[in-house]
């Protein structure tokens, strides 16, 4: 028997799936101004711990984006999105699920998978950067002009840009029926 998609009703006519964890340039990390830049296949959890800012509790090739991000200052504001991260599903999830994989769910089944984490990315003017299957062509799109696109099979979430907030002012919150294992309310 093939494997399945997510909700049990999705084949999407596929009888095979290709696991991209093992592909390196979509588990980058860098810091350029105030910008982050996150590989699609970083997990949740491992984005919680940057911004975390916890150089202990992640791998060490992470350590140099960490030092970037102490660099400049805003220790409380990521400090406020990494509470919010580490608010999203129990500690297992997170360490499996992606971001490219949360904000295909968040683009593909917004009626199921109200994303946590696409919600707080369109407020900071998050962007995504695609590569073409078929051609190896890159593009990048703002990820509310994306989210609200067609879908296009031909494209590879290869990478999110987010803008840091560097103001004092940068609150997020979420309503929950409980603080983990349950989609918000509101974000």
């Amino acid at each position: 028997s093939g494997l399945k998609g997510l909700y049990p009703t999705d084949t999407n006519g596929k009888t095979m799936y290709v696991d991209v964890s093992q592909v390196e340039e979509l588990h980058c990390m860098a810091v350029e101004g105030t910008t982050l830049e996150v590989g699609a296949a970083t997990t949740i959890e491992t984005l919680g711990t940057i911004m975390a800012l916890d150089k202990r509790g992640c791998h060490a090739r992470f350590t140099p984006v960490i030092s970037k991000l102490q660099a400049l200052s805003i220790d409380e504001n990521l400090s406020r999105i990494a509470q919010q991260v580490y608010n999203i599903a129990g500690v297992h999830v997170r360490n499996r699920a992606t971001l490219g994989g949360n904000m295909a769910l968040a683009k593909l089944k917004p009626e199921h998978f109200p994303s946590d984490l696409a919600g707080q990315f369109l407020a900071l003017g998050a962007s995504i950067k695609l590569v073409n299957i078929t051609s190896g062509a890159k593009s990048s799109k703002g990820l509310a002009e994306w989210l609200q696109a067609a879908w296009d099979p031909s494209e590879l979430i290869e990478a999110l840009s987010i803008p840091l907030p560097t103001e004092k002012i940068y609150l997020n919150q979420r309503a929950v029926l409980r603080s983990q294992n349950c989609h918000a309310y509101l974000s």
